[in-house]
């Protein structure tokens, strides 16, 4: 019987560690605000990047992303394209901001995906705000492998919404130097490693906001070149796969990421020892059987 417990010990705390140390959530924040502009095959490179962390290739039908369960949270009375879900379209459910019910988004298992919509066109200020009271429903969501696509804040006035992690400065007025025929956007370098491409840039089109002096944490995919022009170099999507953490004494400021130290968290120190021990124990109880 003691060694059975003892095995026991060491299955229990190995499925613990394991747990523990499960990934979270993948994260893409654009400019474009891609749901006024039908990208629909710009949207499944998303879905794929988000479901598995790489967008190369993606696929509707694909085993990572097929039979996908999407909210796309917005409250104003304008109706998004269903063609700018792609493929996805009947995976999606639109969730209205404005009903009481809308954090059920945030059940464990309901949703693979939460979209944002885009600010103004999608998502009034009333709704930015409602959402900026629930970051830490957003930190669970997330950090328990829950995925985020967030559209163009759009100028509702705040630098993004509060419930992203801060990842640089915003710049809402627009992409100077942009004229038809005159390429102003393109892929990243970062970008090229995960699929995106410049077809997929120019079919997400219209740009409104683009961040400045993007933290090393984020992954830019998309930039704003001008040309060489000012501004040059700037983030217009960026992606991001780790976790991340709200201040639950300030709701209204914007999450951060905790930093990478390289040292164990004390509780993985704690069950590290336990696990020692079960093995321990368990192998003492086997030599004197």
């Amino acid at each position: 019987m003691k060694i059975q417990w003892g095995k026991t010990l060491l299955s229990t705390v190995l499925a613990v560690g394991v747990a523990m140390s499960a990934q979270a959530g993948n994260m893409v924040v654009t400019g474009h605000d891609t749901d006024d502009h039908r990208a629909d095959q710009w949207f499944d490179w998303a879905m794929t990047y988000l479901m598995t962390g790489n967008g190369t290739g993606y696929d509707t039908s694909s085993v990572e992303t097929s039979g996908l369960n999407i909210a796309y949270l917005s409250d104003t009375g304008r109706t998004v394209s269903s063609t700018y879900f792609g493929g996805y379209n009947s995976s999606v459910t639109r969730v209205n901001l404005s009903s009481a019910t809308w954090t059920d988004v945030f059940n464990p298992g309901a949703y693979d995906v939460i979209v944002v919509g885009t600010g103004r066109d999608f998502v009034s200020a009333t709704g930015s705000a409602t959402m900026n009271t629930q970051a830490a429903a957003f930190e669970t969501y997330f950090n328990a492998g829950g995925n985020l696509l967030v559209n163009s804040e759009q100028g509702l006035g705040s630098s993004f919404y509060d419930f992203l992690p801060a990842f640089g400065a915003t710049n809402n007025a627009g992409l100077p130097g942009c004229s038809s025929g005159v390429p102003c956007m393109g892929t990243a370098t970062g970008g090229a490693a995960i699929g995106m491409n410049d077809t997929l840039v120019a079919e997400a089109s219209i740009t409104h906001t683009r961040f400045l002096n993007v933290d090393s944490a984020f992954t830019t995919v998309e930039q704003y070149q001008n040309n060489g022009g000012a501004g040059s170099g700037d983030a217009i999507t960026i992606a991001f796969s780790g976790t991340i953490q709200c201040d639950p004494t300030d709701p209204a400021a914007s999450c951060f990421i905790p930093p990478v130290t390289g040292v164990p968290e004390a509780s993985s120190i704690a069950l590290m020892g336990l696990g020692l021990f079960g093995l321990g124990f368990t192998r003492r109880k086997n030599k004197s059987a």
